[in-house]
């Protein structure tokens, strides 16, 4: 097994220190107002969004699944009011439909 230095080690420290920050920043940018605006402005310009329903289902899908994957407190409570912001939008959405298909 290689021995490693302590500079070697913290520099390895560092690096996954930032990894994980960089991974929580992206998970946050897909919650909230931001997201929904780059979301929705895919509509008709991207493969995977070609109705309006596909931008729903994805921003739906980001509001039940990415909140478990942050673990720093500080991501959390960044979190809370852009998953306010998601769940209403989402819910006026549905809301304003009313019934009807996108």
């Amino acid at each position: 097994m290689p021995e490693h230095t302590f500079g070697e080690i913290a520099l390895q420290l560092n690096l996954r220190n930032k990894l994980v920050h960089i991974y929580f920043a992206d998970v946050l940018e897909q919650l909230g107002a931001v997201a929904i605006l780059r979301t929705v402005s895919k509509v008709g310009r991207d493969t995977r969004f070609t109705l309006f329903s596909d931008a729903l289902r994805v921003l739906r899908d980001n509001l039940e699944n990415l909140p478990q994957m942050l673990r720093l407190d500080t991501s959390r409570k960044q979190a809370l009011p852009r998953l306010t912001v998601l769940q209403t939008f989402l819910e006026a959405a549905e809301q304003e439909r009313n019934g009807l298909g996108w």
